[in-house]
């Protein structure tokens, strides 16, 4: 079976190099090699593997096979980051870089010279195989903002330990919300609704909550003796968010459990208040919306807990 092997190859044909009616040596072809590279990059060593010769007397044609042995001057980093829990309790304009290469750590580019005779003088292009063997070894310190942090620095310490204490806040902010909303939210909230249909009893049945972003319950809507359209009963999944920020809940569909024909399933926002929830159903031609913590059926509840 053949198999094929794809190379990639970086031509760097700016500048060109142009030296005497001479071909040019070793010497010249590293110096024209650091001229290509990046200024914090510097030529070592040059070694010239295979040399062939094409062309006539008028065009000659010379090309040479090569390993230059190049370094870096300075350190040279990339940019990092923050752990991720972290990362959103940080200025969004943050930057930590670290050292991923030491200074004068060699690396061999392997390559092809072409040079040839133009305005009566040899000039040399240069074709590299392996050119990202420079492009992973990072930048210079002076590449990235004046003010970023360098991984391992006492200034860089003290940042990650900032935030560190907010994200610690924050997790104990959630944990004495889940314990808030614990007590306050689990068990049975009946009242009414208004959609087209008119108005619709309706019991929320919300479930013990583990997980700020696990709360769930059930709606169930039913008819009530004043509104004279016969309601059918309906009974749903529903998923549910709180935003202590602005006491706002909001309660969104999730999956029928019981599914009259023609209905639709909707959601709604209220705000919460010790033993009660008023707002209004998220959903065209739907209008106001109020419940009241039943008390009878939640002691029933707890018993049963």
């Amino acid at each position: 079976m053949l198999k094929i092997i794809s190379v990639a190859m970086a031509v760097v044909a700016i500048p060109v190099h142009a030296f005497t009616q001479e071909p040019p040596d070793e010497m010249q072809l590293a110096k024209g090699i650091a001229e290509t590279l990046p200024a914090w990059m510097r030529v070592e060593d040059l070694e010239i593997t295979a040399s062939a010769t094409s062309g006539d007397a008028v065009n000659p044609l010379i090309r040479n096979r090569m390993i230059a042995s190049v370094s870096n001057r300075e350190p040279l980093y990339r940019q990092t980051f923050l752990p991720d829990h972290l990362e959103e309790f940080a200025p969004a304009d943050y930057e930590l870089i670290e050292v991923i290469t030491k200074a004068d750590t060699e690396v061999s580019l392997y390559g092809i010279s072409h040079s040839y005779i133009s305005m009566g003088a040899f000039r040399t292009e240069f074709e590299f195989e392996n050119m990202n063997a420079i492009n992973i070894l990072g930048r210079p310190k002076d590449f990235f903002d004046p003010a970023a942090l360098v991984v391992g620095s006492k200034e860089a310490a003290r940042f990650q330990a900032e935030v560190q204490v907010r994200a610690d806040d924050e997790e104990a902010r959630l944990e004495e919300l889940l314990a808030a909303l614990s007590d306050r939210l689990p068990g049975v909230w009946k009242g009414e609704y208004l959609c087209g249909q008119g108005s619709t009893g309706l019991t929320v049945t919300i479930n013990d909550i583990a997980t700020l972003d696990g709360i769930s319950g059930v709606f169930h809507f039913y008819g009530i003796e004043r509104n004279a359209n016969d309601v059918p009963d309906g009974k749903y999944e529903i998923a549910i968010s709180y935003d202590d920020a602005e006491n706002i809940l909001v309660a969104r569909p999730r999956a029928w459990i019981e599914k009259p024909s023609g209905y639709q399933m909707v959601g709604f926002t209220t705000r919460l208040s010790a033993d009660e929830m008023e707002g209004s159903v998220n959903y065209g031609g739907c209008g106001s919306l109020r419940l009241v913590r039943s008390q009878t059926e939640n002691a029933s509840l707890a018993v049963l807990r």
